[in-house]
């Protein structure tokens, strides 16, 4: 009888130990620090929390990057008291200006894209002569046909903009994507590459400069302009992983039951 029973818990506990882990894809998502709303120019940067490696194995690094300007303030002013002015005008504003990425510097956000055109955010359609002779600018950041009579001002704040606008790059050819992390923040997305240079204790940054212009073209140098902005900023990392392999609850269930029915049966037979 009690090679009988030596045989059953043995059985039991292969039984147990046999069971099936499973590894889980999981996505974990961490915020960065605000910067702003503080007045341009501005250098900021943006820590975010590296990816802690006792999770699992790192799979995909997702980073979305928001920034936002207000303007107060965007005055034109032909300042002549006798001459109507015709005169072209271009107003950007580079959110990207010198990015640096600490963790690896292949995922950084380039001007040659992210750069804002102030006068596809409502202002061109205040302006409402703003042609490229003729027709529609052909550059979104492009008026080259304002009219203004002697002495005339105009101020197109306050308005807001973020490089999340459906009409903001500075290549109209170009379509940048965007989305929103699980913590929340709709940015422009970057996918990570170097996804190793992403693990570890610590974390990493995101910095970078705002670079505002607003340039006039003719105009006899009768036309100024007055200009008032405030920026904010902030980044979001999702990491996406395989989680370490865990017994199923099922088979952890099973085995401890089995094992329990073993020690009782082990004490039955020893009253008898």
């Amino acid at each position: 009888m009690k090679a009988r029973l030596k045989q059953l818990i043995l059985t039991v506990a292969a039984f147990g130990i046999g069971g099936s882990g499973t590894a889980k894809a999981a996505v974990i998502g961490y915020l960065s620090n605000l910067v702003g709303p503080t007045d341009t120019e501005v250098n900021y940067t943006l820590t975010l929390q590296k990816f802690n490696p006792t999770l699992g194995t790192l799979t995909g690094v997702k980073i979305y990057f928001y920034a936002e300007e207000d303007v107060a303030h965007l005055t034109l002013q032909n300042i002549s008291g006798s001459a109507t002015q015709n005169y072209g005008a271009s107003a950007t504003a580079n959110f990207v200006a010198g990015m640096t990425n600490s963790a690896t510097g292949a995922d950084k956000y380039s001007a040659l894209l992210e750069t804002v055109a102030f006068f596809d955010t409502g202002i061109s359609s205040a302006i409402g002569n703003c042609t490229s002779n003729g027709a529609p600018a052909v550059r979104p950041n492009q008026c080259s046909n304002l009219t203004f009579t002697p002495g005339q001002t105009v101020d197109y704040g306050p308005f807001t903009f973020a490089n999340t606008d459906a009409l903001f790059m500075n290549d109209p050819d170009q379509v940048l994507t965007k989305g929103t992390g699980v913590q929340g923040l709709t940015g422009v997305i970057k996918n990570g590459t170097s996804i190793s240079n992403y693990v570890g204790a610590g974390t990493w940054n995101l910095s970078g400069a705002t670079v505002n212009t607003l340039s006039l073209s003719n105009g006899g140098g009768n036309i100024n302009f007055t200009q008032q902005t405030q920026a904010q900023f902030r980044a979001e990392v999702d990491y996406t992983y395989t989680a370490s392999a865990t017994p199923e609850p099922a088979t952890m269930s099973l085995m401890g039951g089995s094992l329990l029915g073993a020690i009782l049966l082990r004490k039955r037979l020893k009253k008898s």
